[in-house]
């Protein structure tokens, strides 16, 4: 498990809670979970700290993120969502609340290798070639990389992402 505190560096203040937990090493997934405090909601804290847990899940490897969402929480399903989080089922009788079961809403989100908004998309012309084996900054040797056609699984926009062939790293 990996909880984070989000703290609000103007104020100096933490605002909520992220974390990630029930990581499957074999799977390469983990849950999601992200608290803010009511008087913090709706001032784009939990976008900021998803996109940087994002970021660091994708550097060690992750495959998907997910989350159980129940219904009634319009604010977080239209939160996940925004962050590219699609509903894939809805377990009947999941939770208890209420003094009731009630059913719950599993979203997940898939990693494509890459950046950008597009998940393994890199936008044509707005990016910088560098290798990212071990910090290279001379970026890519003509002959040294391979180019792949990439398209989103959500949209199907279509594009190209360049990788680093392995062992044809040319150090300095």
């Amino acid at each position: 498990q990996l909880r984070l505190m989000i703290e609000w560096k103007e104020e100096r203040k933490t605002v909520g809670i992220i974390d990630v937990f029930d990581f499957s090493p074999r799977y390469r997934r983990a849950e999601l979970g992200i608290i803010i405090k009511k008087e913090y909601r709706r001032q784009k804290f939990a976008h900021e700290a998803y996109r940087l847990l994002e970021m660091h899940c994708r550097n060690l490897g992750f495959r998907q993120l997910y989350a159980y969402v129940s219904p009634n929480n319009i604010s977080s399903l239209r939160f996940l969502q925004a962050e590219g989080f699609q509903v894939t089922a809805t377990l009947p009788d999941w939770l208890w609340e209420g003094g009731k079961f009630t059913s719950v809403n599993l979203l997940q989100k898939l990693f494509v290798r890459g950046i950008g908004r597009h998940a393994g998309a890199v936008p044509e012309g707005r990016f910088k070639l560098e290798c990212r084996r071990r910090g290279f900054p001379g970026g890519f040797r003509k002959g040294k990389t391979k180019a792949i056609k990439t398209q989103c699984a959500m949209c199907g926009w279509q594009n190209t992402r360049f990788v680093c062939l392995p062992g044809r790293i040319n150090r300095r």
